[in-house]
């Protein structure tokens, strides 16, 4: 039990930080980012996709239809993860999608069916979740595997 407490006050240190260092940024750049809206200028936005699942890939394609619609250039990285979504295409209205797959050494450690946690919380096989046992403390290191493997690109 200490060990698993442990785990958790680690990932919650340094979610925490992560979050704080958003919110201070978001709350630097605001008025910056309010007056280009204001302007009507266009911005180029880059939208992270890990194709994680359908449904996730098919948000993100539409948050990044909305963001073309809206006037801006879109960039829209996809990241393979599930060898299932390489064939579909999320988002209809972006013109520059770029598809990285990755290394076949990191290709089982990124599939997500491999890993029973979380496989399982995306079906009804685990409906009860407990917040030690989440599936989001697998998420870190298969989120890490998949960093490793753009930084080499």
């Amino acid at each position: 039990m200490i060990s698993v407490c442990f785990n958790f006050l680690k990932y919650l240190y340094s979610t925490l930080c992560f979050l704080t260092l958003i919110l201070l940024t978001l709350q630097h750049n605001s008025d910056k980012l309010k007056s280009e809206f204001k302007k009507g200028k266009q911005l180029k936005i880059l939208v992270y996709s890990p194709s994680i699942s359908w449904s996730h890939a098919k948000y993100l394609g539409r948050i990044a239809d909305t963001l073309v619609d809206a006037g801006h250039e879109v960039h829209f990285l996809k990241y393979i993860m599930s060898p299932e979504l390489k064939l579909k295409n999320e988002t209809s209205k972006v013109d520059k999608i770029y598809i990285i797959e990755p290394d076949i050494e990191n290709a089982a450690q990124l599939d997500i069916k491999n890993i029973p946690m979380i496989a399982d919380s995306i079906t009804s096989k685990r409906p009860l979740l407990t917040f030690l046992d989440h599936p989001a403390f697998q998420f870190d290191p298969l989120m890490a595997t998949a960093c490793r493997g753009l930084c080499v690109i």
